[in-house]
C-alpha cells in the first residue's frame, strides 16, 4: 500500500530509502517494471500461487519470478577458479610414484618448509609463481587462498583443540613439527616436474590444484603466520611439513574419493594417544605393584605382567575409567561421563600432569572406587532395592566427590547422596539431576551449611 499511497513518514533506515527510490522512479517518464523474486531453499521450485501475491501481481503488475536451488545452481559458477603454482624443492626431499610401470602420471611426496606453503597457497599469484624466493619478509602480506579448499571435505573448526596443538608445536617444537603432522594432501589437473641445477633440485609446477586434505593445518598455518609477521622468520621458515600431490587430471569421481578416503580413516581415540605417556607406564607398574592391572590401551590387559602372575587376584581398571576418578574427586562429578574426550585432551594436564598426578595416593583412590561400588549396592539392598539393577556409574563419581572433597565415609556420604538426589527429583520432575549442575551445586550448600558431622568409618 505505501506505494500507493507513498506515505513513508512510518519508515526508517534502509527500507525507507529504498521505498522512496522506488516511488521516485515510478513517478518518473521513464518505464519500470516491478519485479518479486520468490527463492525457495527447495531443489524443485515450488510455484504457491498465494492469494496475496495473486493480489499484488494484479494490484501492481508485478512480475514474479521464482528460483529454487536448481536455478540458483545455473546461476552460480560451483567450481572455484583454477589455482596454479610453482615449487623448488631439493632431490632428497621429494619421491615419485605412478600407479603402475607402464602409465605416465606421476605423483609426488615432497617435504617442504612451512613458509613455502605460505607462499604456493596464498592469494597472490606473483607470490605462487616466485618458486625462487629467498626473502621470507615479502610474504608478509600473504593470506589463505580460500578456494584452494573447496574439495576439502571438513570446514573450519575455529576452537578445535587440533588447532592449538598444532599452534603450539609451531611454537615450542617448529623442528619437530614434520613429525608431529599428519602433512597435506593435494590433487592438481597436471604436475610438471623438472630436474634442475645439475640433478641438485626439481621445479614442479601445480595447475588447477586442491588441498583436499589438512585443511585444519594449512589454515592454522596461516593464521599463526598473520597473528605476527616475525612468525615466518622465527617459526615457519624452521618448521618442515610432509606434501602429497597426486595428478588426477580431470577424474572428479577419483578426486571425490581421495577426499573422502584421505579424511574418513579409523580415528585414534585420545586415551590411546596418551597411552605411551611415561606417566602412563608409570602408573601401570606402580599399580601392578599395588595388584591392580591398569588397562593402558584397548583391549591390553596384561601388558607388563608376568607369566607367574594370577591375575584373578587382582582388580582391574581402565585408564579411561581412573581418568573419570581424578576427574570426579579434583573437578566435578557431574561430567565425568560426557567429558570423557576432554579429559585426555583439554583436562590431561590438570590430572595426569607431573606436578598434578600423586602417582602413591592412586591405588587407594581405586580401592576407594571400588569400595564404594560394594557399599552402594549393600546399602540399595538393606533398603530392599536389591532387584533394581545396575547402579549408574555417575552416582560412584558423586560419592568419590563427597568423599574427597569434604571427607565423609562413603556409607555417610551414600545416604546424604540418596536423600538430596530424592530431594531434588521431587522438585524438578523433568530433570536430569546427575548430569546438572544445579544438582551439583546444590549439594555442595547442602554440605556446607549443615556443617555435616559424620561418623567416618572406612
Amino acid at each position: 500500500m505505501l506505494l500507493k499511497t507513498e506515505n513513508t513518514s512510518g519508515l526508517t533506515g534502509k527500507i525507507k530509502i529504498f521505498i522512496e527510490d522506488i516511488i521516485t522512479k515510478l513517478n518518473s517518464s521513464e518505464e519500470w517494471t516491478l519485479k518479486l523474486y520468490m527463492v525457495s531453499n527447495e531443489e524443485v521450485t515450488i510455484k504457491n500461487k498465494d492469494i496475496h501475491i495473486e493480489r499484488l501481481e494484479q494490484v501492481y503488475g508485478l512480475k514474479v519470478m521464482w528460483f529454487g536451488l536448481s536455478q540458483i545452481m545455473e546461476i552460480l559458477p560451483m567450481r572455484p577458479k583454477s589455482v596454479s603454482a610453482e615449487l623448488v624443492v631439493d632431490t632428497d626431499a621429494i619421491m615419485s610414484f605412478t600407479e603402475d610401470s607402464l602409465s605416465s602420471s606421476k605423483s609426488y611426496i615432497v617435504r617442504l618448509a612451512t613458509n613455502e606453503v605460505v607462499r604456493f597457497t596464498s592469494d597472490d599469484d606473483g607470490l605462487r609463481q616466485q618458486s625462487n624466493l629467498e626473502n621470507v619478509e615479502e610474504l608478509e602480506n600473504a593470506d589463505l587462498e580460500y578456494s584452494l579448499l573447496f574439495d576439502n571435505v571438513r570446514g573450519f573448526i575455529t576452537k578445535s583443540e587440533y588447532n592449538s596443538n598444532i599452534l603450539k608445536t609451531l611454537k615450542e617444537e617448529a623442528s619437530k613439527f614434520f613429525m608431529y603432522n599428519n602433512g597435506l594432501t593435494i590433487i592438481a589437473q597436471n604436475i610438471q616436474a623438472d630436474v634442475i641445477n645439475a640433478g641438485k633440485k626439481v621445479k614442479m609446477k601445480l595447475e588447477n590444484f586442491q588441498v583436499i586434505n589438512g585443511g585444519q593445518t594449512l589454515r592454522t598455518i596461516h593464521k599463526f603466520h598473520q597473528s605476527d609477521n616475525q612468525n615466518i622468520i622465527d617459526y615457519l621458515s624452521k618448521a618442515q611439513i610432509l606434501v602429497r600431490i597426486f595428478k588426477t587430471v580431470d577424474d572428479q569421481e577419483l578426486n571425490n574419493k581421495i577426499a573422502e578416503y584421505t579424511n574418513s580413516q579409523n580415528s585414534i581415540s585420545e586415551i590411546d594417544l596418551k597411552s605411551n605417556r611415561k606417566e602412563q607406564i608409570q602408573l601401570e607398574q606402580y599399580l601392578l605393584e599395588n595388584e591392580i592391572i591398569y588397562k593402558r590401551k584397548t583391549g591390553e590387559f596384561k601388558s607388563v605382567m608376568n607369566d607367574d602372575i594370577d591375575a584373578s587376584n587382582y582388580r582391574q581398571i581402565s585408564m579411561e575409567r581412573f581418568g573419570q576418578i581424578l576427574y570426579s574427586i579434583k573437578i566435578s562429578p557431574h561430567q565425568a561421563s560426557s567429558r570423557k574426550k576432554k579429559i585426555f585432551n583439554k583436562f590431561y594436564g590438570d590430572l595426569f600432569g607431573e606436578t598434578n598426578l600423586e602417582i602413591e595416593e592412586s591405588p587407594n583412590q581405586i580401592k576407594t572406587y571400588f569400595e564404594i561400588q560394594r557399599d552402594y549396592q549393600n546399602y540399595l539392598t538393606e533398603l530392599g532395592y536389591s532387584n533394581e539393577g545396575k547402579v549408574p556409574e555417575q552416582k560412584f563419581f558423586y560419592i568419590l566427590y563427597l568423599k574427597y572433597k569434604y571427607d565423609l565415609s562413603i556409607k555417610n556420604a551414600i545416604k546424604f547422596f540418596e536423600e538430596e538426589l530424592n530431594n531434588f527429583k521431587s522438585n524438578n520432575q523433568n530433570s536430569r539431576p546427575l548430569i546438572s549442575i544445579k544438582f551439583k551445586d546444590q549439594l555442595d550448600t547442602k554440605v556446607k551449611s549443615l556443617s555435616i558431622q559424620m561418623n567416618k568409618t572406612k
